[in-house]
């Protein structure tokens, strides 16, 4: 468990790394301190749930690393005051759903990876506002339908896998005022493979 004492004295420090290290928890406001703190890796590890407070004034982080733990439960204003983070890696845990709030206040974000979870529904208001966005990957999960609009106000975004999925239903995709198709895999009774990848280059 990473406690407050344990990162008592280390104010200065821009970058943290937990990989491996069988932390189960995290007492909320533990980073509280750590203003500098731009890169925190806790990959590899055995968080099950992140609170509202696990990541408490971590303003200037850009990279964050929660990738393969056994996280199932994040709670809706997690990542609020991670207000300058750039890069979110969420693959390989048990999310199962994604809180409409969860990514209020971080507009500056620019990469999402949430493949390899249990997530069945994207919401229309989840990425609402993420200005930055250029890459989202929400491949093998548990997806099963989508509305087109969840995504109509990323006006920079580039790339979105939704490959190995469960989609069944394929609608026409808009983007920005032009129309998108997804590429399939021929022959499939379930539509297990697509990715749209919306370039807005001419």
């Amino acid at each position: 468990r990473i406690k407050i004492k344990t990162l008592a004295g280390l104010r200065i420090v821009t970058t943290l790394n937990f990989y491996q290290s069988r932390i189960e928890s995290i007492e909320d406001d533990a980073f509280k301190n750590l203003k500098k703190l731009n890169n925190l890796d806790l990959r590899y590890n055995k968080l099950t749930t992140i609170t509202n407070k696990t990541f408490s004034g971590l303003s200037n982080i850009y990279k964050l690393y929660l990738d393969y733990n056994l996280i199932s439960t994040i709670e809706p204003l997690a990542f609020a005051e991670l207000v300058n983070l750039q890069n979110l890696f969420l693959t390989r845990n048990l999310i199962k759903t994604i809180p409409s709030d969860l990514f209020k206040n971080i507009t500056w974000i620019n990469l999402i990876y949430l493949s390899f979870n249990m997530i069945s529904v994207i919401r229309t208001e989840t990425f609402t506002d993420l200005f930055y966005l250029r890459e989202i990957y929400l491949d093998n999960n548990l997806i099963e339908k989508f509305e087109p609009s969840s995504f109509r106000n990323l006006s920079l975004l580039q790339n979105i896998d939704f490959s190995n999925n469960k989609i069944r239903e394929i609608k026409t995709f808009y983007f920005k005022g032009r129309k998108f198709f997804f590429n399939l895999k021929k022959k499939s009774k379930l539509i297990t493979y697509c990715i749209l990848k919306a370039f807005l280059r001419y």
